[in-house]
């Protein structure tokens, strides 16, 4: 894992399979800098489907992550810490992810979170 940074937020990223973790909030103040209303954001997060299923230990308390699904159909899915404190994004679902969010994949806030593996 590596610590990266974008303007004073700190997220850590997986060389090896691209993927992101983000503490809590670090997500949402994110893409809401590219644009997208943080209420709108945090209410959709909030409100993603768990499967019951879980997915590695969370990096903070050790908990397994909860595997949740973006969308109605369900076709991306990220990992949530049962105990609030963050988010796993993997590398191949990362631009997915963001498009539920309807922002400029040109914004600098994208491309970093896109490109910056």
């Amino acid at each position: 894992m590596v610590i990266l940074e974008y303007e004073g937020i700190e997220i850590d990223r997986c060389l090896a399979c691209g993927g992101t973790w983000f503490d809590t909030g670090e997500f949402e103040e994110m893409v809401a800098g590219a644009g997208a209303d943080l209420h709108t954001i945090r209410g959709f997060l909030h409100s993603t489907e768990e499967s019951g299923a879980t997915f590695g230990p969370c990096p903070r308390c050790r908990k397994n992550l909860k595997i949740c699904f973006l969308g109605k159909d369900g076709s991306v899915k990220i990992e949530r810490c049962p105990a609030d404190h963050g988010l796993w994004v993997r590398g191949e679902v990362m631009e997915a992810s963001l498009k539920f969010f309807h922002l400029n994949p040109a914004h600098p806030v994208i491309r970093f979170l896109t490109h910056s593996s």
